[in-house]
């Protein structure tokens, strides 16, 4: 079954999405979009794409089975909306939406049963990954006593480091939280299969004013969004945890990993060293390779071959694709569910941060000041 697609953006995202979709079979990169003029002309020749539209086209389009809505964070909301509405299959970048109220009128909003509806936690497609959750899932690690994990990096160090991404209008109330931070909650739930149900946040802004660099001259900006973060939580299993989150950590590129220890061993996973699966016992370490017995043998790389980031981005939309095709996907993609569910646990360290006060988060989705 060929599935006709179209992508809305052509920012850095939207070219990963180009890339990983011209390795997958089932999928044929039909049309682009963009606000800007010009842009989605130049994308579609760079990509070898036929059409070049503007969003409202795209989505209208009969020639179009499938949308990836790879744009700002502020209109990700009503993208996906027209999308779902059109009948589109739909996978979106995240944050899912700007809010927990918009992203749970996506779920609300009636769609055919037989239409896919993903968020792009990729993360989830490292085999190493999905070798950690099995082994939880299998009871190896007995119960879990502790969950820790940190995503860093240092692109925002600078004064004179400014992104659309600080601006609260295109990107949010958070910054740093809702773009990396909302990666680990994803990568901690999705692990470990427990719901986080409180959380004691701190949010900072080091630097609330920054200089943008333009043709014209320096514009200053105020600033109001999290570079960084620290935030405890406890687990709905009595787990407790913790997570650091920043964008302004010197020499950190994207440092992302994660470590999880229970009554019968431990287990650690960074993002920098992927296939790598650090397996802890009271008598001692040992790290595993995990790549060819988490894999199908028609996945990408032969043996040997390093996987990475851009393997992960392939292999989760590959999995993503497989359910649009009616078949079993080979990993558990995030759905809008889990990027709904994102954006309630970013609400929560929020709330919690503005407050200074740890805040409940019921098993319904609702936030509760207090424990």
């Amino acid at each position: 079954m060929t599935v006709r697609v179209g992508i809305m953006g052509t920012g850095w995202i939207a070219q990963e999405h180009a890339i990983a979709l011209a390795a997958i079979p089932q999928a044929e990169l039909v049309g682009v979009s963009s606000a800007t003029p010009g842009r989605a002309e130049r994308f579609a020749t760079n990509h070898r794409i036929p059409r070049h539209l503007t969003h409202e086209e795209l989505v209208a389009s009969e020639e179009i089975d499938a949308v990836h809505i790879c744009t700002r964070n502020f209109q990700h909301h009503d993208q996906c909306l027209a999308a779902m509405r059109a009948g589109k299959h739909v996978v979106a970048e995240k944050p899912l939406a700007l809010s927990v109220k918009e992203s749970q009128s996506l779920l609300d909003a009636s769609a055919p049963r037989d239409r896919v509806r993903a968020c792009n936690y990729n993360y989830r497609a490292y085999p190493a990954v999905q070798e950690a959750r099995r082994i939880i899932e299998s009871g190896e690690l007995g119960e879990i006593y502790l969950v820790h994990g940190t995503y860093l990096q240092d692109w925002l160090l600078l004064r004179t480091d400014y992104n659309w991404r600080l601006d609260a209008a295109q990107s949010g109330n958070s910054s740093a939280m809702a773009d990396i931070g909302t990666h680990l909650f994803d990568l901690v739930e999705h692990v470990t299969g427990a719901h986080v149900e409180s959380i004691q946040a701190s949010l900072r802004t080091t630097l609330p004013e920054r200089l943008e660099q333009t043709a014209n001259g320096s514009v200053k900006h105020r600033i109001t969004g999290d570079d960084c973060a620290t935030i405890s939580f406890k687990l709905a299993t009595g787990a407790l945890g913790s997570l650091v989150v920043s964008q302004v950590s010197a020499g950190r590129k994207n440092h992302l990993s994660f470590e999880i220890s229970g009554a019968g061993g431990s287990l650690f996973w960074s993002q920098e060293d992927p296939e790598l699966l650090w397996i802890g016992r009271r008598e001692g370490g040992d790290s595993i390779r995990v790549r060819n017995q988490a894999m199908a043998p028609d996945e990408f790389l032969p043996p040997g071959h390093p996987f990475g980031w851009r393997d992960a981005l392939r292999r989760n939309l590959r999995s993503v694709y497989a359910a649009i095709d009616g078949k079993a996907p080979a990993l558990p993609f995030a759905t809008f569910a889990d990027g709904h569910r994102s954006l309630v646990l970013l609400e929560a360290a929020l709330a919690s941060s503005s407050a200074d006060a740890r805040v409940s988060v019921r098993a319904d989705g609702h936030i509760v000041m207090g424990r």
